[in-house]
């Protein structure tokens, strides 16, 4: 025993309650040998010091080829400790054993709490404080004196004490542990009153006697919390008592029940109230006991805004003040107010009389909508009686204006007097009641008026005074007078019907009306017959309108009368009767009878015109010759010029004295004179004209009929025909105009004879007609085989110009215009050929098929020439590479591994269009070289093919350049023939990205595309493969999560995040909060991949009070 030993294994002797310890033993002989196989015979003991207790060990070989044994046991209790090892008499050497067992993991449910103070009933807003303390399975405190460190965040919650719903806890709150300590503190501040539970553990279990019962008092009373409440609304009716309860409250909105009573104090909101003229209402606050609240009491007559301040000496309660209305009382008809709008009480006849009401109750309020509800039931009756005829009724009835508080009685009056209102409601008469008014005429009627002659007389002499007097009356018969109540007068239309000038020549004027109410119309009527004068306005006449009246003639005015030659004609023949006609008029040119009129009254005498001598008047009669007409007749003898002078001794008659030519009917030809612009040169289709004077061997005038005359016309010495006009000259004798429009240009001879005699006195008139302006639809537009052309080349037609009689070289200027169809920009020269012709060259260099249309003038359809339009067709040119050009057909961004393809368009210098059938020359002639932008390469490129689109039948303009790249970047394509470039030698750029995402390679999993609750965490793990099945690394921002409820009432955004472990491997979460049937849609780069429909259950339910 002495020589045998122990020792902790790995020298660790400090242990976790609970746990399995051993200690390694060595047992010698006396001789030191190991005795392994040796029973053993110790007995173990543990001590903290003081007590000693037997220990229960197992003992075991320690090891394989070892001569340890181990003594194994279980301490569960936390301490210092010593183990004793012996045989009962003797121990082994070194023994005792020091060892220590420190505190297990934290059980949660060992684990005690209780109320810090032993207090668990608080006031609202107070601390609160709960310890828990922090145990082991075996009933050891976890803390640094047992040796641990650890602590446990224990879940904590506030629930209802009643029905165990979940109560949100202000500022509830589990402290960090302090060091060394076994206990974890909570704390929070309640605000709420009433009794809850304090439930403390983990997810699965509760601490020993969780829950934990507690009690929330409400705090002092807090003035600002408090709030007022109309138990009955806050609309009360003047003289009824009104009343307001006063709630208390803490700064936490509990209810406080001590006899606490506010102050309150009623104020006017009402303008027409002064300040400080409120009369007292009363007002009483009293405390309800064994409630929460005051309650005031108050009675006011006066109806308006009111406001209620509640309060203390300091502050008011939440809601102050409270504003109430008083609404009036019923209406009392001693107490209503009746008024003449605007104090007055005349009215025109035919218009609204009014007279206003003002509802009051018996305090004097205004009933009206406003002041709480108008009473439509308030009835009143009226009667008018007054000095005229009432019986006739005035529909008198009642109009309601519920904002004002205002009954209106309207009626209509027609009859001009003085009348009086009664009103009376079925319990009294209104005060003031009757209620005098009266009524004056109303505007004039127009139609309504009446007119007379004065004195009866409608017939005057031309030039005296004329008066018809207007009686003015309105529309219901009354008289509109100073004696009626009005001093109107109406600007009345007067007119002679039919002779639109009277109102001017005639001196009209209309006299305003004197005291009984007439207008005078006064005028001078000057001409004679029978008239119709119509008065009114424009578009009626006064009654009776028009009046007749009947204008006669004055005396003969021998200055006034006028005169004229027989049909007009001042030529006469010798020998034979002249015949001149009077008409006698009065000073204002009215015409007079010629009943009773002879020579007498008149003289008349014939002067010669050379030389003014008297001729006297041979044979003269004066006859008769109409109602209104003398016919004045005398013999001539002589021929020439003569003056014919009439009127009388003192005076001649207007026009006087008077021409008149006496001729013989003795044509010389050579004494004609022939003259005119018409015998000069002129142009084809103008009219020419000229003059024939034709006279007697003395040089007088002779007289010839018009179909005596001829004219003939010769051109280039043949005869021709032109349509000739020969008529007399009005008021001549013997003077003859030619008309004629000569349309062929040419030289032409004029003779002119008078039955058949050529006139003139020499050879025929020599004249040219010289061609027309050009007139476009005559001129050709010709051209020889022009229907195929090349882009760049010329081609050339002709145009032959007419004017519109198809004479050739038209003179005046010539504007020969090209228009092509569809327009096209094309360089146009115009050669004047000098005769007649123009040679037109047009260089197109846009290949087409074209309408040419040709114009001789501006572009208009009326200046378009014959034989236009006229189609050709420009082809394209031979291909120039550096016009040729290029475009990517699937755009120039690509998919990795996709074809690129490149669609090469062939064009000549001139950008047209070259088609070509299927040709190899086309397709070799072209060359593809693909680099980089910064100019490295060629890069390599697979599958290169350079195709065309045509067939051997079908041309094409179009080439394909096709090939594939796998790696990805910025490039620029070049396209040549041999050292030239197409596109002028611009690149062509475009870039390798990464391919899209595959739908059917891509996945999509995780609580976030399946059904969840409301307020969880769901998350959605995306994994993106493109068609190939290559990871699709891609910016996060271009992978759009979305999750929006069906009813779209709510939208939300989810995060994407990049998950480094793997490329394209993504992960979205999102949390819906608002429970509801939701779609789910994950897109990437505007382009949805997939979308699910999921349901969002509601969550757990929590009530706050």
């Amino acid at each position: 025993m002495n020589d045998s030993s122990a020792v902790w294994p790995n020298g660790v002797n400090s242990f976790e309650a609970g746990s399995n310890s051993s200690l390694a033993i060595l047992q010698l002989d006396g001789f030191s040998n190991s005795i392994p196989n040796m029973e053993l015979l110790l007995s173990f003991y543990y001590s903290d010091g003081s007590t000693l207790a037997p220990l229960n060990v197992t003992v075991a070989p320690l090891e394989i080829d070892t001569d340890y044994i181990a003594a194994t046991f279980m301490p569960i209790q936390a301490g210092q400790y010593y183990l004793h090892v012996g045989n009962g008499s003797q121990e082994l050497q070194l023994s005792p054993f020091t060892f220590s067992v420190f505190s297990g993991s934290i059980a949660v449910e060992n684990c005690k709490g209780s109320w810090t103070g032993f207090k668990s009933t608080f006031y609202a807003g107070e601390r609160a404080e709960f310890n828990v303390l922090q145990m082991d399975g075996y009933g050891n405190n976890v803390s640094l004196s047992t040796g641990s460190l650890s602590s446990y965040d224990f879940s904590v919650n506030v629930s209802t004490a009643s029905d165990y719903q979940l109560f949100s806890m202000p500022s509830l709150a589990l402290l960090p542990p302090e060091l060394g300590s076994a206990y974890r503190i909570v704390t929070f501040y309640p605000q709420v009153s009433g009794t809850y539970l304090l439930n403390v553990g983990s997810d699965i279990v509760n601490i020993s006697n969780s829950p934990f019962l507690f009690r929330v008092f409400p705090g002092p009373i807090s003035i600002p919390t408090c709030m007022g409440f109309w138990p009955n609304g806050s609309q009360f009716q003047a003289g009824v008592n009104g009343s307001l309860q006063i709630f208390k409250r803490d700064k936490y909105n509990n209810s406080v029940y001590d006899p606490y009573v506010f102050v309150a104090t009623i104020v006017s909101l009402s303008s027409d109230i002064p300040v400080g003229s409120l009369p007292d209402l009363g007002v009483q606050v009293q405390n309800i006991n064994g409630t929460d609240y005051n309650l005031m009491t108050f009675m006011s007559t006066l109806s308006g805004d009111f406001a209620c301040e509640v309060g203390s000496s300091t502050d008011t309660i939440t809601n102050s003040p409270l504003d109430f209305f008083v609404n009036a009382s019923s209406v009392s008809t001693s107490a209503c107010l009746p008024s003449w709008p605007k104090g007055l009480n005349r009215f025109p006849a035919g218009t609204e009389a009014t007279l206003h009401v003002l509802l009051k109750d018996v305090y004097n309020n205004t009933v009206s909508s406003i002041t709480g509800g108008y009473d439509y039931n308030f009835q009143l009756s009226a009667d008018i009686s007054g000095s005229a005829n009432s019986s006739q009724g005035y529909n008198v009835s009642f109009a309601d204006n519920p904002s004002a508080g205002i009954k209106t009685v309207k009626f209509y009056p027609t009859l001009a007097g003085s009348y009086w209102l009664g009103l009376w409601s079925p319990s009294a008469n209104l005060t003031g009641s009757p209620f005098q008014f009266a009524v004056t005429a109303g505007s004039v009627s127009v139609w309504n008026c009446t007119a007379s002659w004065l004195g009866g007389v409608n017939v005057f002499d031309a030039g005296t005074q004329a008066v018809i007097q207007i009686l003015l009356m309105d529309a219901y018969g009354n008289n509109v007078s100073l004696a009626t109540g009005r001093n109107d007068s109406y600007n009345f239309v007067v007119e002679v019907q039919g002779y639109p000038d009277a109102i001017n020549n005639w001196n009209v004027t209309v006299v305003p009306q004197n005291f009984s109410g007439y207008q005078s119309v006064v005028f001078f009527p000057v001409d004679a017959g029978q008239f119709n004068l119509r008065i009114g306005s424009k578009s009626k006449n006064i009654s009776g309108s028009p009046f007749p009246l009947t204008v006669n003639p004055g005396f003969l005015s021998v200055p006034d009368c006028s005169g004229e030659w027989l049909s007009g004609i001042e030529f006469y023949l010798q020998n034979t009767t002249v015949t001149f006609l009077l008409y006698p008029k009065d000073v204002f040119g009215n015409a007079l009878s010629s009943n009773g009129l002879t020579a007498a009254n008149f003289t008349a005498l014939v002067y010669f015109q050379s030389n003014l001598s008297m001729l006297g008047v041979p044979s003269l009669t004066v006859t008769q010759m109409s109602n209104y007409s003398l016919a004045f007749r005398f013999n001539m003898t002589k021929v020439g010029r003569f003056i014919l002078q009439i009127g009388n001794a003192s005076e001649d008659i207007s026009g006087s004295p008077y021409l008149f030519t006496v001729t013989t009917d003795n044509v010389d030809p050579s004494r004609t004179i022939i003259d005119g612009t018409g015998l000069k040169n002129s142009t084809a289709g103008a009219k020419s004209e000229f003059l024939v004077q034709l006279r007697d061997s003395a040089g007088n005038t002779a007289y010839a009929n018009a179909s005596d005359m001829s004219v003939q016309f010769t051109r280039f010495g043949l005869p021709i025909n032109v349509t000739t006009n020969i008529s007399i000259v009005p008021k001549s004798s013997g003077a003859f105009l030619v008309a004629y429009v000569p349309t062929l240009a040419g030289d032409y001879k004029i003779v002119t004879q008078w039955k058949g005699l050529v006139l003139g006195g020499g050879p025929a008139i020599k004249k040219s007609v010289l061609p027309a302006s050009i007139y476009g639809p005559w001129c050709r537009a010709t051209y020889s085989g022009v229907s195929q052309g090349e882009a760049g080349l010329t081609t050339s037609f002709l145009v032959t110009t007419f004017d519109a009689f198809n004479n050739t070289m038209p003179t005046g200027p010539v504007n020969i215009s090209i228009k092509f169809s569809p327009a096209v920009t094309q360089a146009t020269t115009i050669t004047n050929n000098r005769n007649g012709t123009y040679t037109v060259k047009c260089n197109v260099t846009k290949s087409g098929t074209y309408g040419v249309f040709v114009y001789a003038g501006s572009l208009t359809p009326s200046n378009l020439t014959s034989g236009s339009p006229f189609q050709i067709t420009v082809s394209s040119g031979p291909i120039a590479i550096s016009q040729c050009r290029g475009v990517f057909m699937d755009g120039n961004v690509i998919s990795e591994g996709s074809a690129v393809r490149f669609l090469l368009l062939l064009r000549d210098k001139f950008k047209n269009k070259v088609y070509q059938v299927l040709n190899e020359t086309v397709t070799a002639m072209f060359t593809a070289s693909v680099y980089t932008t910064g100019g490295e390469g060629p890069v390599f490129t697979s599958d290169m093919t350079v195709q065309q689109f045509a067939t051997f039948t079908y041309a094409s303009d179009q080439v394909l350049i096709a090939f594939t790249m796998t790696e990805r970047g910025d490039f620029k394509l070049q396209v040549a023939s041999g050292l030239t470039k197409v596109n002028s030698g611009v690149p062509y750029y475009f870039s390798i990205v990464q391919e899209a995402p595959s739908v059917l390679n891509s996945t999509f999993n995780g609580t976030g595309i399946i059904d969840s609750t409301a307020g969880d965490l769901t998350t959605i793990s995306i994994t993106l493969r493109d068609h190939f099945g290559y990871p699709v690394v891609t910016d996060t921002s271009l992978i759009v999560v979305n999750a929006s409820s069906m009813d779209d009432t709510f939208f939300l955004l989810a995060k994407v995040f990049e998950l480094q472990a793997e490329d394209g491997r993504y992960v979205s979460n999102y949390t819906a909060t608002v429970a509801g049937d939701y779609t789910v849609s994950i897109s990437w780069s505007d382009v949805r991949l997939v979308s699910y429909n999921k349901t969002v259950s509601p969550g757990t339910s929590s009530h706050s009070f």
